[in-house]
Order: structure tokens, then sequence, then C-alpha cells
């Protein structure tokens, strides 16, 4: 149950953080960019990566004795990113048919 609250909370953080970046692009008077969903779902990735595994992260110590290595770890973040990406390109794709609808009207 554990692992579902965890990929529905990545999944929110994905949307949030997507979300926020084609703010910041209308805001600039830019459509937002297909890279904006890449970037949400990496951001959520390493949010998530840092908060699961921290404690191997930040202490050097526990590497060379721990059954836990950086491989992985980094396949488990290409998990992350992999279920991130759909949610993140629906958002970005929500935010760039609102600019050719805006743009339809103003002209």
């Amino acid at each position: 149950m554990e692992i579902f609250v965890a990929i529905f909370l990545l999944e929110v953080t994905a949307v949030a953080l997507t979300a926020l970046t084609c703010q910041l692009a209308l805001r600039r008077h830019r459509r937002a960019g297909w890279y904006l969903a890449l970037l949400g779902a990496i951001g959520s990735s390493v949010l998530f990566v840092l908060v699961t595994d921290s404690g191997f992260l930040f202490h050097p110590d526990r590497w060379e004795h721990s059954k836990t290595s950086f491989g992985i770890i980094f396949r488990g973040f290409m998990l992350w990113v992999g279920m991130t990406i759909i949610p993140s390109m629906i958002v970005v794709r929500h935010y760039r048919k609102r600019v050719i609808q805006n743009e339809k009207h103003v002209a």
C-alpha cells in the first residue's frame, strides 16, 4: 500500500512542477515547450530519490558496506522518470492548447 501512496505523490509532484514551469512560460508570453515535461519528470524524480535514499546518498561511509549501489539507485531514478513523463506531457499539451486558443481569440 505504501508503494501506491509513494507513486501517487511522485505523479502529483511531477504534475505540479510541470504546471509551475508552464505557468512561468506563459507569464513570459511563450508557448510551453515539450522540454518542460522532461524537466518536470526529472525534477520530481530527483526529489523522490533524495527523499527515499537520502540516508544512503549523504553518508559516504555507508557506500562501501551497503548492498545498494549507485547503479541500482540510477535504475530506480530512470524508472521514476519513465513513470512521470506521461502525466507531465499531458500537462504540457493542456498548456499548449490553451495558448493556441488564446491566440485565436486575439486575432
